[in-house]
């Protein structure tokens, strides 16, 4: 499997934060593990673009209020989402190891939250760098060695995460023999599908 963050219990969140110094909070009255889960929700959240400066704007606007905003919402939904997608461009430009730093404080009260995430790669990503922000999911096998691959099952439909990335900061990606071969496979072993998504990288 590729980069999918598990929930974290409140004390792993707690734990995490204080190591790195982080500020991100849990916020007040939202206790996950008071709420349902909805199996057939889920979260989209695309083109985070986050920086290591979380002042920095692009375009104007500061991605990392927009992105606490978001989450925010998600979290106060009244039934919990299955999880979250996180639909490439996770990083503010060029995919520097800080962005990802902040990504994953940013994941926490989500993680905390009992939320699966399910991470993907845009133009904007470097995926070495990622992957290296990640190092406890990072051992994961997955189905296509050099790429962020997978099919999330759910219960009306399974979704197929593409990785196309082929060069940071360059277009069109490209998906790649290796990666069609195995989505091929994946389809024939899994016949009800309903539903596919991934990055495109354009």
């Amino acid at each position: 499997m590729p980069i999918s963050l598990p929930p974290l219990s409140r004390r792993q969140f707690l734990a995490r934060s204080l190591a790195a110094g982080a500020v991100a909070v849990l916020g007040p009255g939202l206790h996950a593990e008071d709420k349902a889960t909805d199996p057939n929700a889920w979260a989209l959240l695309s083109d985070p673009h986050l920086a290591a400066d979380r002042a920095k704007l692009g375009r104007g606007i500061n991605m990392a209020d927009h992105f606490t905003a978001v989450s925010r919402e998600v979290r106060a939904w009244p039934k919990r989402p299955a999880g979250v997608f996180i639909n490439g461009d996770c990083a503010f430009n060029s995919g520097e190891t800080g962005d990802y730093a902040l990504l994953a404080e940013f994941l926490a009260p989500l993680r905390t939250d009992q939320l699966p995430i399910h991470l993907l790669l845009g133009n904007h990503d470097n995926r070495e760098r990622f992957w290296d922000g990640f190092q406890a999911e990072k051992a994961a096998k997955r189905p296509v060695t050099d790429k962020q691959a997978a099919m999330v099952k759910t219960p009306r439909a399974n979704w197929f995460l593409l990785d196309s990335l082929e060069t940071t900061l360059s277009t069109p990606g490209l998906l790649g023999a290796a990666q069609l071969e195995w989505l091929s496979k994946a389809l024939d072993e899994n016949p009800n599908i309903q539903v596919s998504a991934g990055e495109t990288s354009v």
